[in-house]
């Protein structure tokens, strides 16, 4: 079986209507091969047949998969099918000739069930590791009933347990067989394969002798029929969730993101006033200015954008592109035109002009994310966005999630702000509340304001010392991030939601005015800014710092080593350029959307852009953003939970269960899950979940002692922000 999503396994769940039966994978370099089979061996003691099977595998490292608690405690049962995506990953890492092979066998049990349940009550009763032997366990239970006497404790009642005792059961014998030099570093990898399993239950390898795999050896080993469901028989997959632009196109997310584009208004372009002399007027300048002698451009093109005119020609015999470039501004005052742009032309000996016109086409952003090429681009960019139209109308589409940082300036009337509201408003409609966070400061209190209706933001922060706290929250859930991947081995947040039915937000942090927020906090914000710069890519954290005034004293040099991508409006003179860029522009800009970026990686060291606008007209925009936050009602319910005003982190969507949960601990300092869940009212098996929630969040840490429960272990400033809250 082929590295493809099949709609039928070889391993069918109507297996589990026989009372003895096999399931084999072998999994070689790209390519997984499964098969069914009756252990006959089980049946009749074949000595010959079972030699020549053990020969076959005298180069192998064996090893047996096995429950590590008491058989009645139950794995996690919402993996269905996955089983088979980790053994299609496992195949991509391995080389050449090696080999994993995977032997399970099960046979139907029915006399489980009452030796469960007894176990079962002497669990309950505070005995973590019941014996499966009678006899032992009857010691077992006199000895804690003795410890409850002198100090009572007992263990969670579990919904779970009860249904695995409920379900039919099949003992079960795995044996996996390596056959690498590498085998400890292909261990590692299923046995992370494994720990996706673990819930009250786990299972874990064990080396052991070489041995006939295909011989079942009686054992207390005892899997539910749901349990071996999720395991083999499930026809979940992986790649069914992990990329959005697949999750979109399957589940009719382009539909809905065009219905979306829709609500964004149509801007009527007016016709450009062409000037058919321009190239006359230039060579005519260039006479003047002592350039050329005669008035004459060879080899010249000429290209019309939105904005711009540019004119392409040779560089005139005897002269450098120095000579012309520091003659720009009397050849300008020559033209009279209020802005010149020259530059290197893309072929040897050329050069260009960039002369704008009289009047001024707008952009609408509408045109620019409605076209076939931006939806491509946006197949293989998470994050994309346009920055806008070039000087001949090519559209400039880069994605946030590459840049993984960006830097935004630009003085009053330039655009910046127009420019920074269309790559906000791009990533609402190109993203659903689940996939992306957006994190808004807003220091001026006025410019981010119409984001609040929006599922993605739970909040516009307008107060400094709030936004403080924000970017220290923010710092925290990058380090909580890396631990959690770290314990899932993978190296980004692709690979954890890859891994994870649970998946992780895209945040993206935007702070509208820097300086205002500098000039309050002061180096402290700088210093979260560089942490985040550092490492926050792999995480799916990403910054975007937006100031009118890009002075040396408020972006250092520590801010521009980590934000290396910066966007430019006008700003006046080349001082404010040096200092974003590192060296000055080539051309002078002239407002309203007229804009340069210089990307690393991009082919050219500067490139002039048009930005564009959702609309000329303030009302309409207004109107847009209300419209469009209406559109999202209704398409998530669960997220328009209350968020409590007292909250001192950055903004995200609050599950109030998990918040009330939060609130009891803070308030109590109490773990144990009898006393939560009396308290919380809720199912012992939702209160596992919330509990597990907390440990990943870094409040509790798990012990693998039953007896020890958890362990509180946040900081006493979070635990203050939830003690002064009123318990629920």
């Amino acid at each position: 079986m082929f590295l493809t999503k099949q709609k039928e396994d070889v391993a069918s769940i109507e297996l589990l209507g026989s009372d003895l039966f096999g399931v084999e994978y072998n999994i070689i370099k790209d390519e997984v091969k499964d098969k069914q089979f009756i252990p006959n061996l089980l049946l009749n003691n074949n000595h010959a047949s079972r030699n020549a099977i053990e020969n076959d595998f005298n180069n192998f490292n064996a090893f047996e998969v096995s429950l590590v608690q008491p058989f009645f405690l139950p794995l996690k049962t919402s993996l269905n099918g996955l089983y088979k995506d980790y053994l299609i990953d496992l195949s991509k890492i391995l080389k050449g000739d090696e080999l994993v092979s995977v032997f399970w066998i099960f046979q139907k049990r029915g006399n489980w069930k009452e030796k469960a349940v007894d176990m079962y009550k002497s669990y309950l009763s505070g005995n973590e590791t019941p014996s499966d032997i009678n006899l032992l366990r009857k010691l077992e239970d006199k000895l804690f009933g003795l410890i409850n006497k002198i100090s009572p404790s007992s263990t969670e009642y579990c919904d779970d347990v009860e249904k695995k005792i409920l379900d039919d059961g099949y003992s079960f014998q795995c044996i996996i067989e390596v056959k690498s030099e590498r085998c400890e570093e292909l261990l590692d990898y299923i046995e992370g394969m494994y720990e996706e399993y673990d819930f009250y239950n786990g299972l874990r390898l064990e080396s052991i002798k070489k041995r006939n795999p295909y011989v079942y050896q009686k054992n207390n080993q005892i899997l539910s029929q749901s349990e071996i469901t999720s395991l083999l028989f499930g026809n979940k997959t992986k790649n069914e969730v992990v990329e959005w632009s697949e999750v979109k196109e399957n589940n009719g997310g382009e539909n809905i993101l065009r219905e979306k584009v829709k609500l964004l208004p149509v801007i009527k372009k007016d016709e450009i006033e062409k000037d058919d002399n321009i190239p006359v007027k230039l060579a005519e300048a260039l006479k003047r200015v002592g350039i050329i002698n005669q008035a004459r451009l060879y080899n010249e093109s000429i290209n019309m954008g939105s904005r711009l005119t540019i004119i392409k020609a040779d560089i005139p015999t005897n002269k450098n592109f120095s000579d012309i470039e520091k003659k720009k501004r009397d050849i300008q005052a020559s033209l009279g035109v209020k802005s010149l742009g020259i530059e290197m032309g893309d072929e040897a000996n050329s050069i260009k002009y960039s002369i704008p016109h009289k009047n001024q086409q707008l952009i609408s952003l509408r045109e620019v994310i409605d076209q076939d090429s931006f939806k491509e681009f946006r197949k293989d960019n998470f994050l994309a966005f346009c920055v806008g139209k070039d000087e001949i109308d090519n559209c400039i589409y880069l994605d946030l999630k590459k840049l993984v940082h960006l830097l935004i300036c630009g003085t009053t009337g330039s655009g910046k702000s127009v420019f920074l509201n269309s790559l906000i408003t791009t990533l609402l409609l190109t993203h659903t509340q689940n996939e992306l966070e957006l994190i808004l400061i807003d220091p001026k209190q006025v410019e981010l304001q119409q984001y609040q209706p929006f599922p993605h933001v739970s909040k516009v922060i307008t107060d400094m010392e709030r936004a403080e706290k924000t970017f220290k929250d923010l710092v925290d859930e990058m380090e909580r991030r890396y631990t959690l991947f770290k314990e899932n081995k993978v190296k980004s947040i692709e690979g954890y939601n890859q891994k994870n039915k649970e998946k992780m937000k895209f945040k993206v942090c935007v702070i509208e005015e820097y300086a205002d927020l500098f000039s309050v906090v002061g180096k402290k914000i700088e210093e979260y800014i560089m942490r985040l710069g550092q490492k926050s890519r792999a995480a799916g954290i990403h910054l975007i710092i937006c100031t009118q005034r890009p002075s040396s004293n408020i972006l250092s040099s520590n801010i521009q080593a980590n934000i290396q991508n910066a966007i430019s409006f006008n700003l006046g003179n080349n001082t404010n350029y040096r200092t974003i860029f590192g060296k000055g522009i080539p051309y002078e800009l002239i407002g309203r959307g007229d804009g340069v970026m210089r990307i690393e990686g991009y082919e050219k060291e500067f490139q002039r852009f048009q930005s564009p606008i959702i609309s000329a007209n303030e009302i309409e925009e207004s109107e847009f953003y209300e419209r469009l936050g209406n559109s999202y009602e209704g398409e998530n319910d669960s997220l328009k939970d209350i968020i409590n005003e007292k909250e001192t982190g950055y903004s995200y969507i609050k599950d109030p269960t998990l918040e009330k949960l939060k609130t009891i601990i803070s308030n109590t300092k109490k773990t144990k899950m009898d006393f939560l869940r009396e308290e919380m009212n809720i199912k012992m098996s939702t209160l596992s979940e919330l509990m597990n929630e907390l440990v990943k969040e870094g409040w509790l840490l798990k012990h693998k002692s039953r007896s020890k429960g958890y362990e509180l272990v946040v900081g006493d400033n979070t635990l203050k922000e939830y003690f002064s809250k009123e318990s629920v």
